[in-house]
């Protein structure tokens, strides 16, 4: 996986050097990711009134494009 991230300019990995160091484009990423699995787990706590469930919400926050997710954050009111 490390290699995958190194080829996709996620990260920078050394195996040699045994370091790994998350680049500008790997950080955007996680950042969207994090976002997206927070909108989901409170749509589901606090819209739907149903348990968080993290594989659900794993299998989705990957294909949230950005227009859902700004849309999301506005439906839920901007949530902290």
């Amino acid at each position: 996986m490390l290699h995958k991230l190194n080829e996709e300019n996620f990260v920078e990995y050394s195996k040699a050097n045994i370091s790994i160091r998350i680049t500008p484009k790997g950080e955007q990423i996680a950042r969207q990711m994090i976002r997206n699995t927070r909108l989901l787990e409170i749509l589901m706590r606090d819209s739907l009134r149903i348990d968080i469930d993290e594989e659900m919400v794993c299998g989705i926050e990957h294909h949230m494009k950005e227009v859902f997710t700004d849309a999301l954050c506005t439906l839920l009111r901007h949530p902290v």
